[in-house]
């Protein structure tokens, strides 16, 4: 009897434990669309939309990045640091006129879909945050 009972719980926790809907982990990778900006304006702060000077950022597997707004803007190499919550974006000197040079964003949102980040001052002022939706 208990070893009927011991298999029916088994059964129950398997199928439990298989059936549960798994998370899929969410990754900076894919391309992102800006959507609206954090700005101030007279002292105060506001989500502003884009108004159709979009930028688009597309991180690659390889740790690889692009941006365009209009044209391209940039590219170069990226580091990821998910604990830190921040995303450096090395810019490679290219014809287009973009001088090397490092930017870090802090991130404060990282969703399926949606993608914030923070700019801040080197006196740890915030700058502006930017707003993207994931568009792959």
């Amino acid at each position: 009897m208990k070893s009927k009972i011991l298999l029916r719980c088994l059964i129950f926790f398997t199928l439990i434990a298989t059936s549960c809907k798994k998370e899929r982990d969410t990754t900076i990778i894919g391309k992102w669309i800006s959507t609206s900006n954090y700005t101030e304006e007279n002292g105060n702060f506001s989500w502003r939309p884009t108004d159709g000077f979009s930028q688009v950022i597309t991180f690659n597997p390889d740790a690889r990045f692009s941006t365009f707004i209009d044209m391209p803007t940039g590219s170069g190499t990226y580091t990821y640091d998910s604990r830190a919550a921040k995303i450096d974006l090395n810019y490679e000197a290219d014809h287009y006129g973009t001088v090397p040079a490092t930017v870090t964003y802090k991130i404060d949102e990282l969703a399926n879909d949606r993608l914030i980040v923070s700019s801040f001052s080197l006196s740890g002022n915030l700058q502006f945050k930017t707003e993207y939706i994931r568009h792959d």
